[in-house]
């Protein structure tokens, strides 16, 4: 029952072994190439269309996932993965002494992301699912996969990212939402100057009809009075 809602963990890390954590750490969701987050608004990025779905629910909680064990493995070549489980992607287990909170099934969260690395491009995918506790009629199991990919030339980083997103009742298993979503980033870096820009779509619900989709666009500058500081203008 970890208070703070940030990345908190403790763990182990080797050079040639990799890195194995245990705590509350990001999953699946923030995958990406998107760069407004690095100098501007987290709310401004494609993860405001690419993690939901059109019933309003988050996928991998659009934050940090809690009561999780989590592998990062070195860089092998070109590759090198995250491997997660959690005991309960959905919250707070209990406490040692009380025990988890809900017993009628077990609740758990899984995560695969592999990534390629070359010289000038980077590739990845990441599969996400997660089942609720049968109680909990409001927190629906999840089936998430995106694949995205990026390519830098000249201070420009043209990216691509693509998502698939489904819902599915804890009780019963009736599909509640299913949809695919899309988003084309672009950054351009000189000197202190970046200028970035994304345009995301949610494409509408397979199971809840027409008018359910969504799309955003954002645009930004920033400027780099430091490595530690920068002023920025964004607008989504």
């Amino acid at each position: 029952t970890i208070s703070a809602s940030g990345n908190d963990w403790v763990g182990l890390s080797s050079e040639s072994w990799g890195q194995v954590l245990v705590g509350r750490s990001d999953l699946h969701y923030f995958y990406t190439p998107d760069a407004i987050g690095d100098k501007g608004p987290q709310d401004a990025r494609s993860i405001s269309v690419l993690g939901y779905v059109s019933t309003g629910a988050s996928i991998a909680a659009d934050t940090r996932t809690p009561n999780v064990v989590r592998y990062a493995s070195p860089r092998w070549g070109l590759l090198d993965f995250v491997l997660a489980y959690s005991t309960d992607p959905y919250g707070s287990t209990g406490s040692m002494t009380s025990g988890p909170t809900d017993t009628t099934q077990k609740a758990y969260g899984l995560n695969l992301a592999p990534q390629l690395h070359g010289d000038n491009w980077t590739a990845g995918c990441s599969y996400w699912k997660a089942e609720a506790p049968a109680a909990a009629a409001t927190a629906p199991n999840q089936r998430g996969d995106r694949v995205w990919g990026d390519y830098r030339w000249r201070g420009f980083d043209f990216g691509l990212a693509w998502d698939h997103s489904e819902l599915t009742a804890a009780a019963g298993g009736a599909k509640l939402a299913k949809r695919n979503a899309w988003s084309i980033p672009i950054s351009y870096v000189t000197g202190p100057h970046t200028v970035y820009f994304h345009y995301t779509v949610a494409q509408d619900d397979d199971v809840l009809g027409s008018g359910t989709g969504a799309h955003m666009g954002a645009i930004g500058y920033a400027y780099s009075l430091s490595k530690l500081t920068s002023f920025g203008l964004t607008y989504a």
